[in-house]
């Protein structure tokens, strides 16, 4: 945790290609640590204890999930998701509704309208959005604002971030 606190703090410091090298140098370090168990567990094949399986007696799920970065990110979104459409797969596309770039009320309710999700990557992209609260007290950093007026969600971004505690005040 301290060293994500650090790199967000230095971020806007760092060229975008210094950027990218320090982050293809940590996932090549996850990679090396989850080998035996990327990309699929080997207690998988088991289904754990009291679960009723998947709808509709399915073998297995998956989930696709994109985090829009900037202008020319968004600028894909709907051709993205038309294409998702045809194949018939339905994600969620994840914003930074504070960020430099606006995602437009006009594409979040076509993509909600469509069968697909909305949710926050982070606030103004700077690795805070779930730095304080807890699963009493939300934080205060304006998620639920957004949540409320917008429709969007963070449980993904809470579950990438490992705090399940703090899922409390999101009210799935």
């Amino acid at each position: 945790m301290f060293l994500h606190r650090c790199y967000y703090a230095v971020k806007p410091l760092l060229p975008w290609r210094l950027r990218m090298a320090l982050r293809r140098n940590a996932s090549s370090g996850l990679r090396r640590r989850f080998a035996a168990t990327w990309p699929i567990d080997p207690g998988s094949p088991r289904p754990p204890v009291g679960w009723p399986g998947w709808p509709h007696d399915r073998r297995f799920a998956f989930v696709i999930t994109h985090d829009v970065e900037g202008p020319a990110g968004l600028a894909k979104c709907r051709a993205l998701a038309e294409l998702e459409m045809r194949l018939g797969f339905r994600s969620c596309f994840n914003f930074v509704p504070e960020g430099a770039y606006a995602a437009p009320k006009e594409l979040r309710v076509w993509l909600l309208a469509n069968g697909f999700e909305v949710g926050v990557h982070d606030l103004h992209h700077d690795g805070k959005l779930f730095r304080e609260g807890s699963a009493d007290q939300p934080p205060t950093t304006g998620l639920g604002s957004h949540r409320v007026s917008r429709r969007l969600h963070a449980a993904e971004t809470r579950m990438v971030a490992r705090s399940r505690d703090q899922l409390g005040f999101l009210d799935l």
